[in-house]
């Protein structure tokens, strides 16, 4: 008794089965697909859990005949990942020859479908006739059609009509137990089978053994693009079915409005990063310098290159290199690290040299005493944060432009607004599973789109002074990074300066506060470390380390448990074949 026909369903299956030709793998060649196969045999095993919900677990031998020359490597299987507005859920379990030896496998999704790949390494070929033993699980497989044909319905393709080769023999086992046995309606069931639409009929064959019931199908000589298709109608209520309608994906679709509007937010803030806070231009050509700016302090430098952690120590480096102070090394703890501690020298100190020492020891030491490197504490976090506070607001009124608030405030908030009620509705839709592909992709989207409109106007633009420092820093640090032979002869040329006996090393001394701020410490202690041929600078007394570059590391260690900073760098409505779960397609590798 043929199934009750319905023209909206009918449509709906043609359109997915051309669908599934036009997304068989479009980069391969004609000749892979030059084979045939001699079966393709399934067992699709249908159990009902407590909940009254259907799983689908099918076992599929597909038997290709391959040409006996290099041609093929192997086979693509496709699945339709949704049936009925619901997800299929294909787990792959297994993929075999006939003997059980594992065949190559690689499953990954394509535009809607799931794609099970087995195919052997460049350079090697199948040859004759294969066997591929495939062992798959599914669920949401059951269509609830009780309002147009009055049944539930496992309506399924067995090969499916996205083959370009033709199947001699088509054929399959549908095993049912229990309650799905009890449930069937043999003379509402149907069989068909041809390409997309057909009708024509092919013979069931119903046996029922205990609580089980297999119904049986096998046609001959199906063309390409042709398929079997089996119609078991069930009573209403055998199954649970899980269904969905438009309303449903009404989250999918309020995504598309929240990205326009993301997008609009993230144009105009790049707009406004273009033409508000671009800045100064500065220097077209970066110049090599090997003296720091004259104009700009350590303080201001390290605000420039964003590394106001590694002030403290830079600001330490500069006194003690100008003979303000001494740095000392005193014995070793039990645990192995050194102490270390200051000496002042010289009581001709600038007010900013007073300031810098009374935030970094809490009170100006005394000449001639030692006083020990500080301990990291929340007094001196807190001296240090106020200290690094009111050196960034004076590099902000002295090289920065002034910008209104409230643009940056919008487009921010806009930006992290509109991404996170995208990346929360795509998330939820997901959970739900109503998530597809491109919601997937949504995720990413507005994840990237909403962090990127809140650091378009993070930027903070310099004025032409703050350029010119910058410039100028940049061109220090490409002096510094020259290897030695290039900075000799860049000193010795006319843009340079002739140093003379000593000259060098007072130069590279002089340095040394300037590479921690650029992030160039390490480095640049080396080549200290090489100019002082094994001995130390007056200003630093070490007796634990025979070199240079070894006391410079230990006190980097020191100072960095002290100030908290490093010196390195950085079935029934059927009524035709095709168009029902399941099937699919395929093609030669």
């Amino acid at each position: 008794m043929p199934m009750p026909t319905s023209s909206i369903r009918k449509l709906k299956r043609l359109a997915a089965a051309t669908l599934a030709i036009w997304l068989l793998p479009l980069g391969a060649h004609a000749s892979v697909e030059d084979f045939h196969f001699d079966s393709f045999q399934a067992e699709y095993r249908i159990t009902i859990d407590r909940d009254g919900l259907a799983t689908l677990n099918v076992q599929e031998t597909l038997v290709p005949v391959f040409p006996d020359f290099d041609q093929n490597r192997g086979l693509i299987r496709y699945f339709p990942s949704w049936y009925n507005r619901m997800p299929l859920e294909t787990e792959v379990l297994s993929l075999t020859d006939e003997n059980g030896v594992p065949r190559p496998l690689n499953v990954f999704s394509d535009s809607g479908y799931l794609a099970v790949d087995s195919v052997v390494p460049e350079g090697q070929y199948l040859y004759g006739r294969q066997s591929f033993v495939l062992s798959y699980r599914q669920q949401n497989i059951i269509g609830d059609f009780t309002d147009s044909s009055g049944y539930q319905e496992f309506y399924w393709d067995l090969n499916g009509t996205g083959w370009a080769q033709r199947f001699d023999v088509v054929g399959a086992q549908v095993v049912l137990e229990d309650k799905a046995a009890s449930g069937l309606v043999p003379e509402a069931s149907a069989c068909y089978f041809g390409g997309e639409g057909d009708t024509n009929r092919c013979e069931l064959t119903f046996t029922a053994t205990g609580n089980s019931t297999v119904v049986s199908v096998e046609q001959n000589n199906l063309q390409p693009n042709q398929t079997v298709t089996v119609a078991l109608a069930f009573e209403p209520g055998t199954f649970t079915v899980l269904t969905r309608n438009a309303s449903d994906y009404l989250l999918n679709w309020l995504l598309l409005p929240l990205l326009v509007a993301l997008l609009a937010v993230v144009a105009l803030a790049l707009r406004y990063n273009l033409k508000v806070l671009s800045g100064a231009p500065g220097r077209k050509v970066i110049l090599t310098e090997y003296l720091p700016p004259k104009t700009v302090s350590l303080e201001h430098a390290a605000q420039l290159l964003s590394t106001p952690a590694a002030l403290p120590v830079a600001v330490l480096l500069e006194l003690a290199v100008a003979g303000k102070i001494k740095i000392t090394e005193g014995t070793k703890s039990k645990w192995g690290k050194s102490k270390w501690a200051v000496i002042l020298v010289s009581e001709d100190l600038s007010e900013q040299n007073q300031e810098v020492l009374k935030v970094l020891f809490g009170d100006l030491p005394r000449v001639g005493v030692t006083t020990p490197m500080p301990k990291n504490d929340s007094h001196l976090n807190k001296r240090l944060t106020a200290f690094l506070g009111s050196s960034k607001a004076a590099a902000r009124e002295r090289f920065y432009v002034k910008t209104s608030i409230t643009p940056r405030v919008f487009f921010t908030l806009a930006a992290l607004v509109l991404g996170a009620a995208g990346l929360t509705i795509a998330l939820i839709s997901i959970a739900n599973r109503y998530g597809n592909g491109l919601v997937v992709t949504a995720v990413v989207i507005f994840c990237v789109l909403g962090l990127l409109g809140a650091v378009l106007v993070s930027r903070s633009p310099l004025n032409s002074d703050g350029a010119e420092a910058r410039d100028h820093l940049k061109g220090l640090k490409v002096y510094m990074k020259l290897a030695e032979q290039h900075r000799l002869e860049f000193l010795q040329s006319p843009t340079g300066a002739l140093v003379g006996e000593g000259g060098y090393l007072k130069l590279h001394e002089k340095l040394l506060p300037w590479a921690i701020v650029l992030g160039l410490g390490k480095t640049w202690m080396k080549e200290l470390s090489t100019l002082y041929g094994g001995q130390n600078p007056a200003w630093l007394a070490s007796n634990n380390h025979s070199s240079f570059y070894g006391a410079m590391n230990s006190l980097s260690s020191a100072t960095s448990a002290s100030f908290g900073s490093s010196t390195s760098g950085g079935g029934g409505g059927a009524g035709g074949a095709g168009g029902g779960g399941g099937g699919g397609g395929g093609g030669g590798r």
